[in-house]
């Protein structure tokens, strides 16, 4: 069961037709009681009904709209969106390809998790104080994030253990943020200087044998 008010730009519910479900485009209030609903079928044809209270029984909202106060922090949301491309693999992983940025990352993810990492000579780190969330978790006394310094200290590229370790605790502790949405500055634009940003939202649905659709990631 869903109300009216769960009937809101973005969400795809079912109950509206007989079968299957539909995206809703749009909605208008009639008093407290009516809904205007503009949607569109799984076919991508739009349609539209009204609703009153006595419909919301048979409403199932498959899948909601996710609100964003994009109140979260800056610097978090942005290690952990680093955090779920190393967890995909990707090569290169956006953020995290080069030595510096898989430093910054690292040294910033050690330090949210409670731990604090330390650079001892250029381009070599070491361990100051071991994150509760790795304890017993073998840690190198001395790393580096460039393949050209391997040797006297142990490399972590995008695909290391320890590398992946960390950005798996990260997306543990902080997942939600990515729901909450966070306001990014760039501090490089000059003033009267304009920039357009376009935000894609993605999701994986799992459609079951009557044809109802429901999100899974």
């Amino acid at each position: 069961m869903a109300r009216l008010e769960d009937l809101r730009r973005g969400a795809r519910v079912r109950g509206v037709l007989p079968e299957g479900a539909v995206a809703v485009v749009d909605c208008k209030w009639h008093g407290p009681a009516g809904l205007e609903l503009l949607y569109q079928d799984e076919t991508g044809r739009p349609g539209k009904a009204l609703l009153y209270r006595d419909a919301e029984p048979s409403l199932e909202i498959l899948v909601p709209v996710v609100e964003r106060d994009f109140g979260a922090s800056a610097e978090i949301f942005q290690r952990v969106l680093q955090a779920y491309g190393l967890r995909l693999l990707a090569d290169p992983t956006p953020g995290v390809s080069g030595e510096e940025e898989r430093a910054a990352f690292f040294s910033a993810a050690i330090e949210f998790l409670g731990g604090q990492l330390r650079p001892s000579e250029p381009g070599y780190y070491e361990l100051h104080r071991l994150p509760p969330a790795l304890d017993g978790h073998p840690f190198p006394a001395i790393l580096t994030f460039a393949a050209a310094k391997a040797g006297p200290a142990e490399w972590l590229h995008p695909n290391h253990p320890l590398m992946q370790e960390v950005a798996e605790q990260v997306l543990e502790r902080y997942r939600q943020v990515l729901s909450q949405g966070a306001v990014l500055v760039d501090d490089s634009v000059q003033e009267g200087e304009g920039r357009l940003r376009f935000y894609l939202e993605q999701a994986i649905e799992v459609i079951d044998g009557q044809g109802g659709r429901r999100a899974f990631s």
